[in-house]
């Protein structure tokens, strides 16, 4: 979904390098409910603000836990 030209709402987004980002869009940002998956397996998910993790867990590729965000600081 577009608006104003922007990503708004639901949608994925792949970059060239290969990290897809599946989950909520405002303003052309990542702003809510989304997932992130690296080119090397790891995966995030979680909520954003303004492309920045909010309240996230990062896992690696084997399902390891490896990051936490709490409101937006890092654990």
């Amino acid at each position: 979904e577009f608006k104003n030209g922007f990503p708004n709402g639901q949608g994925t987004l792949t970059s060239s390098h290969g990290t897809k980002y599946e989950g909520e869009f405002k303003d052309g940002d990542r702003h809510g409910q989304g997932t992130l998956t690296s080119h090397d397996g790891r995966i995030e998910v979680g909520v954003w603000r303004e492309s920045q993790p909010w309240n996230n867990i990062e896992y690696d590729k084997n399902g390891n836990t490896i990051g936490k965000w709490v409101n937006g600081v890092e654990q």
